[in-house]
Order: structure tokens, then C-alpha cells, then sequence
């Protein structure tokens, strides 16, 4: 482990900096946590040091280096630590990785919000089959990922940083109907053709560094309700 004064601005709900506090909790990488409070304005301060004012920012000390946006930051406590093995060293893993997460990040995750947060009757049906559409593919990348390395994770038995950058987002897959007042998307339940997808789920959320991180299920029901259209 390196040593070296980190200050890591974040905010525990938001997934984004959770990603660096998970990153934090596998590494036991020492860092200095400064909260933000992402409800309201960012002091002057602070977008001195992010000008964008988002969370979180990992601050060098000494030269006054500052990281931003989470998977760099994630990733730059990861190579600080390698021995937590959170980085894949071969290119061919880690440009699968890149795309699996781009992937969930841009067309699994939105088909989720969409059937989780609309609450139009007449979309319900619509939202769930996309969502089941980005579901069905996104499995069939974690089955390639793991056709010769057999585990839960992305790549095979060992949680690496490809999984640490969505679990944020994985943890959220509870929510799917909880605001729909009686309605039960399809994707709810365990599909056999998905079975690969649930077995990565369970595995993630299940994760110690997760499950240190993560809120309580009633906090994020809560906190993410503002998110209802």
C-alpha cells in the first residue's frame, strides 16, 4: 500500500463516489473523507477544486493534484494498490471490462431507470421489454467474460474493478417495482435464460466492500424517489 495524503470529496449516497469509497474499503487505502452535500449549492470552495462541483474528488496533497470522475479515481486507488489485484493485467480483460461496464453504464442502466422511476401505465409494458432486451445482452457479455474463467464476478472468481464500478448501480436492481403500486415487471423474477446475469447480481451485492458502502434498502427507496415521473 502507498502511502500518501489522499482527500477523497464525496457524498455516501451517491454511486458515483461510492465507487472510490468501495475502491478505499478493498485497498485499505488510507484516505481523508470530506463530505459534500450534493442537495445543495457547492460552496465556492469547493469548485475550486471540482469547477464542475460533482463528487467525488480525489485531492493529491503535496503537489495539489486533484482526480476527478469516479472510475479514474477508482482506478487510480486501484493501481496504488496492486496488490488488491482489482486491475486486470491482461489487455484483452481489461478492454472487455471497458466495454462491459460502457455497456451496463449506457443502455442497461437507462432501460432500469426508465421502467423503475415512469410511472405511465402505458409505458410499463414498453420499459419492461427494453429493460429485458439490455438484460438478455448484457448477460450474454458476462457469459463470454467467464467462458474460461468460471466465478461470479466478471472475470471468474476474483472481484475486480469492472465490478466495483457498477455495483453502485447493481445494488438499485430491488427497486424495479417498488414505486409501480402492484404492478410486477416481467424482469422481475429469475428468467432461466438470465441465469448468468443473477448469479453476477447476488454475487456483487453480496460483496463485503458493497455491503459496507451500500445503504440500507429503506434509505435508497427513499432517497432515489425523487427520481418518480
Amino acid at each position: 500500500m502507498v502511502k500518501q495524503k489522499l482527500t477523497l470529496y464525496q457524498h455516501p449516497l451517491c454511486p458515483y463516489a461510492q465507487r472510490a469509497l468501495m475502491a478505499a474499503e478493498i485497498t485499505k487505502q488510507e484516505i481523508e473523507k470530506v463530505f459534500i452535500d450534493v442537495t445543495i449549492p457547492r460552496e465556492e470552495w469547493y469548485l475550486k477544486i471540482n469547477p464542475y462541483g460533482q463528487v467525488p474528488a480525489l485531492k493529491i496533497e503535496g503537489d495539489d493534484f486533484v482526480i476527478l470522475e469516479s472510475p479514474i479515481v477508482a482506478q487510480y486507488i486501484a493501481e496504488l494498490n496492486p496488490e488488491s489485484n482489482l486491475l486486470p493485467t491482461d489487455p484483452k480483460q481489461q478492454a472487455e471490462s471497458s466495454y462491459i461496464v460502457y455497456h451496463y453504464v449506457n443502455r442497461l442502466q437507462p432501460a432500469h431507470g426508465k421502467l423503475t422511476f415512469t410511472l405511465d401505465k402505458s409505458q410499463r409494458e414498453t420499459n419492461s421489454i427494453e429493460y429485458l432486451k439490455q438484460l438478455d445482452i448484457f448477460n450474454g457479455w458476462l457469459e463470454k467474460a467467464t467462458r474460461k474463467r468460471p466465478g461470479p464476478f466478471i472475470h471468474g472468481e476474483h472481484f475486480t474493478l469492472a465490478d466495483l464500478n457498477l455495483a453502485p448501480f447493481v445494488v438499485y436492481h430491488f427497486l424495479t417495482d417498488i414505486y409501480q403500486e402492484g404492478y410486477k415487471s416481467p424482469t422481475i423474477d429469475t428468467h432461466p435464460h438470465l441465469k448468468r446475469y443473477f448469479e453476477w447480481n447476488d454475487a456483487v451485492v453480496a460483496h463485503p466492500a458493497v455491503v459496507a458502502i451500500t445503504a440500507s434498502k429503506e434509505v435508497l427507496v427513499e432517497s432515489l424517489r425523487k427520481y418518480i415521473k
